[in-house]
């Protein structure tokens, strides 16, 4: 009752933004509603880095049951599927639900998305207590540092109650970080037909402005833009 939590600052693409600043990239930002258009060239663009947050499908009445801000709507599949066909394309998605929404949403089609364009399965939620994250041996030559996000009280970030653990799904997928304590995986990568590196928490929410600046140095090297 003493303390004051934050809600949605809706600042999120500034904090990834900054990132990419401090590793020498630029960067634009759009709605989810603006990319789902395709109003843009996908060819113009080194990365694209999707930030979900803690959005989730929610079931409403209005006279009847609907259902608001489902993740992959056909529209979203559709706008992804588009920029990870071009050349050289570089995926990022972070958010706590990216997994539980593929359940939440019901939708068949969305769960064949995950699986056979992004690359990735949901395994289960409430997958950390701590927010502690490390990189498996298989990468650390690329992943050195370990790191933590926020699952407390904290006066600039909200607090990821339930993050999600994901599996890698298909040829060319694998396992990138871990939850410590109960080793559930925490992010995959892809790299066949396009790179990718998808986290089942938000990326924002990594406590340590200077950890975040290195985590996605991290991502960039590994994708060879560094």
């Amino acid at each position: 009752e003493t303390l004051v939590i934050p809600g949605n600052t809706f600042d999120y693409p500034l904090v990834h933004g900054q990132a990419f600043r401090k590793n020498g990239m630029g960067f634009i930002s759009v709605s989810d509603e603006v990319f789902a258009q395709k109003s843009w060239n996908k060819n113009d663009f080194s990365v694209l880095d999707i930030i979900f947050g803690e959005e989730k499908t929610t079931s409403c009445l209005y006279g009847f049951r609907k259902k608001d801000f489902i993740l992959f709507t056909p529209e979203m599949r559709q706008a992804i599927s588009e920029y990870v066909s071009g050349e050289n394309a570089r995926l990022l998605l972070s958010g706590a639900y990216i997994g539980t929404d593929l359940d939440l949403c019901g939708d068949t089609l969305a769960r064949h998305f995950a699986a056979e364009v992004l690359h990735y399965r949901f395994m289960t939620n409430h997958a950390s207590k701590s927010g502690e994250v490390y990189p498996v041996n298989a990468v650390r030559g690329d992943f050195q540092q370990d790191f933590q996000f926020e699952q407390g009280f904290n006066p600039d970030i909200y607090k990821v109650e339930s993050p999600d653990a994901i599996e890698p799904k298909g040829e060319g997928a694998k396992v990138l970080f871990r939850y410590k304590g109960d080793n559930k995986t925490a992010g995959v990568c892809y790299k066949v037909k396009y790179q990718s590196v998808i986290l089942g928490f938000p990326f924002e929410t990594v406590i340590a402005e200077q950890q975040r600046d290195e985590l996605m140095g991290e991502i960039l090297r590994y994708w060879g833009l560094k």
